[in-house]
């Protein structure tokens, strides 16, 4: 049982009052290993690990051949600009809170609260109203449990006790885990960190499962470029020329403001990004006038408002497609070569995912190819 333990305002640290639910435990940890012993936190600080491998704080090498998948591209900046324009003007202001206050404490802070941290709605004890993801917990000791995506596999399940009041005073909330069934002597106790994909595993808490884990979801990252190189065979078979400019504006606007499709091997076949893009770049002005004209008459925000259909789909449409997807996968296994699955835990991680998004876009190529062939 963990008595669940928010970051408070610690020796009337006022500036903490001003941070967000993560900035807030971010910097809090820093703060309290620099009090050592005085600090009512230096148990839990102290066990925790030295390192950590969430992508926001790897090296420029570390993170390139991540750019060929669909983590978020700009990881890495954001982790920084939080620290130029948040973390250090703060440490900066109470130099005495966080004495050599650097980057990769902060770093170093922060991957530990997004790797171990348990998210919670927030209930306000008076008035019973709750709000989504504003509190996060630090648990000692249950944050050292791992997960596994294999219901099969968990054996643990964590409650939540909260608080309530007793003779007039606050009592916290509890968390507890609990056993979900009988567990084998030398068995690794696990537990769900949530439905996630492997992309958000990495992301979140800085690693992939195994190959051989059966998956339910999968997914992978076709970009722009890749569309347009899949173009290029259809556009010079009928002798087209001019700029792409307009149908790529178009495309940004509409379907890939990030230059990038996400594609599942649940997801339609041929999948509805791609199949707008192609047709945008294979049409002509009328067929991209038609397409822009849909989307502008939808209204993303009425859950009841129907979403823009394609034009009718024809064999070089699929043809595009299956040649995008083509470029996509050249684009991983070039990743994939230069990587080692026996490397360092970040490499290994680098590899495991482009491995497995390769899987996924073989997949859907093979789809896409039967569904042109019927």
């Amino acid at each position: 049982m963990s008595r669940a333990q928010q970051t408070e305002d610690t020796a009337g640290m006022c500036p903490f009052r001003t941070q967000s639910p993560a900035q807030h435990p971010a910097m809090t940890c820093p703060y309290a290993s620099s009090q050592g012993a005085a600090s009512p936190f230096h148990a839990h600080i102290t066990s925790m690990p030295s390192s950590h491998d969430c992508p926001f704080a790897w090296s420029e090498a570390e993170f390139s051949p991540l750019l060929e998948t669909d983590i978020d591209p700009g990881l890495r900046e954001a982790g920084l600009e939080l620290y130029e324009e948040a973390a250090r003007e703060l440490a900066s202001r109470y130099p005495q809170a966080w004495p050599e206050f650097t980057y990769e404490r902060f770093a170093w802070a922060a991957g530990m609260v997004q790797s171990r941290t348990f998210h919670l709605q927030a209930t306000n004890w008076v008035t019973g109203g709750t709000s989504d993801g504003c509190e996060l917990y630090l648990l000692p000791g249950i944050d050292m449990v791992n997960h596994s995506s294999q219901a099969e596999q968990r054996s643990t399940e964590l409650r939540f006790t909260p608080d309530r009041t007793a003779g007039g005073e606050r009592i916290p909330g509890e968390f507890t885990m609990l056993a979900s069934r009988a567990i084998s002597p030398g068995e690794e106790i696990l537990f769900t960190y949530g439905d996630l994909s492997d992309t958000e595993l990495l992301h979140t808490y800085g690693f992939v499962e195994g190959l051989d884990v059966p998956r339910s979801q999968g997914q992978a990252c076709v970009q722009l470029a890749d569309v347009l190189t899949g173009c290029g065979g259809a556009r010079a078979q009928r002798g087209a020329s001019g700029s792409d400019r307009c149908a790529c504006e178009a495309i940004r606007a509409y379907l890939a403001p990030a230059d990038a499709f996400q594609v599942s091997v649940a997801g339609s076949i041929p999948p509805t990004g791609l199949l707008f893009a192609v047709q945008m770049l294979l049409g002509g002005k009328k067929d991209l006038q038609t397409i822009c004209d849909r989307f502008e008459a939808w209204d993303p925000q009425d859950a009841d408002a129907e979403q823009p259909k394609p034009l009718a789909v024809k064999k070089e449409h699929l043809a595009a497609v299956g040649a995008a997807l083509e470029s996509a996968c050249a684009r991983v296994s070039a990743a994939i070569k230069g990587l080692q699955p026996d490397a360092a835990p970040r490499a290994r991680a680098a590899w495991m995912l482009c491995m497995l998004q390769h899987r996924v876009l073989e997949k859907v190529k093979q789809a896409v190819e039967q569904a042109a062939e019927s």
